[in-house]
């Protein structure tokens, strides 16, 4: 079976090689020349080398034009047999993706994420997949999600989902998913690959050691098909060595009511490799304009320190409270944290003395 068949008309052009030889064989006017005859018998004494040599040069022509038709029209077996299948084209494979969509794949570099990337990453490797191959795919964040649980020939399908897949705002390990893939993958005849998309973060590998076991018991199956799983580990992104994150807001009073000054508190921690410089830190209420900033405050790396902050209500009900850091990093998810605070107009008192 090919895949082009109409270039099969192709191999028409193996009569263009035949024509050259025999227009190379045409008869042209001889010319006398007395010094031919020392050349005569060297002439008739290779003859039949010079023949031999000729005919292997227009089967060579004729099998370079063939191969080049055959190769056009993309041959593949219509057999489930792995061998004869590597005769005539790439065999076709399962793949697996388990694609990294944790929160830190949200970081990017000013111009894409690095989950953008990976998505990327991910479309090119389909592309490049033998005809005939299937693809299932899977979300890895702290829990498991499959996109695409079974095995789908539709590889245009499998994109576009991979388009559409959220980012989630939770943390990473990557064996979950992993695991949960290479069970999917079991007992399947085809020749089988799982592609780990991830930024490398530390937490993704909480795990290592398990996850390396099952990859290895994997490529060493042989009961499902003739060769076992074969991995394949792809890193999106640059290590961060600035990261800065408000990792706490609460608020320091115990009632909030309208018009009265408020106190919250914001923790501030580096979790980069270098110090940070020059950080503020402020509070916006419902969306508007951010209030007065706090001081300037430097971290060290590992370093946490929390800052007061102070804003009023100024009507009752619940409200949004954001504290937003400036300057951020390339995570802006983490550049700010917001609580709920419901606002009381008014506070009733019962007091009680004892008397009626």
């Amino acid at each position: 079976m090919f895949l082009n068949p109409l270039i099969l008309f192709g191999a028409g052009a193996i009569g263009i090689p035949i024509l050259i030889h025999l227009l190379n064989k045409r008869q042209f006017e001889r010319v006398q020349w007395a010094a031919m005859r020392f050349l005569r018998v060297s002439v008739e004494q290779n003859q039949r080398r010079i023949q031999l040599e000729d005919i292997l040069l227009l089967l060579l022509r004729c099998l370079l034009v063939l191969m080049i038709v055959l190769a056009l029209s993309r041959p593949i077996a219509c057999t489930n047999s792995s061998a004869n299948a590597g005769l005539l084209g790439q065999q076709p494979v399962i793949a697996l993706f388990v694609i990294d969509n944790s929160y830190s794949m949200g970081t990017t570099d000013g111009v894409e994420t690095r989950f953008s990337r990976a998505k990327a990453a991910a479309k090119q490797v389909i592309d490049s997949l033998p005809a005939g191959s299937s693809v299932c795919v899977r979300l890895a964040s702290d829990i498991d999600r499959p996109l695409i649980a079974e095995p789908a020939s539709r590889l245009q399908y499998v994109k576009d989902q991979i388009d559409t897949a959220p980012l989630s705002d939770r943390g990473s390990d990557l064996s979950r998913s992993v695991q949960a893939g290479l069970k999917s993958l079991e007992n399947r005849r085809q020749a089988r690959e799982i592609y780990i998309i991830t930024d490398a973060q530390q937490n993704a590998f909480r795990d290592l050691g398990g996850m390396r076991t099952m990859l290895e018991d994997a490529a060493r199956d042989r009961s499902a098909g003739p060769s076992g799983v074969r991995s394949h580990l792809l890193i999106v992104g640059e290590e961060e060595r600035r990261t800065i994150a408000i990792s706490d807001l609460r608020q320091a009073v115990g009632l909030s009511t309208v018009g009265r000054v408020l106190r919250f508190e914001a923790t501030l921690t580096n979790y980069g490799a270098e110090e940070a410089r020059e950080l503020r830190v402020s509070l916006s209420i419902d969306g508007a304009e951010p209030g007065e900033a706090s001081p300037l405050i430097d971290l060290q790396p590992g370093e946490s320190r929390t800052v007061s902050l102070h804003e009023r209500l100024t009507s009752e009900g619940t409200h949004a409270v954001t504290a937003i850091l400036k300057p951020g990093d390339h995570l802006s998810a983490d550049d700010t944290r917001t609580i709920s605070v419901r606002a009381l107009r008014d506070v009733r008192v019962l007091l009680v003395d004892g008397e009626p």
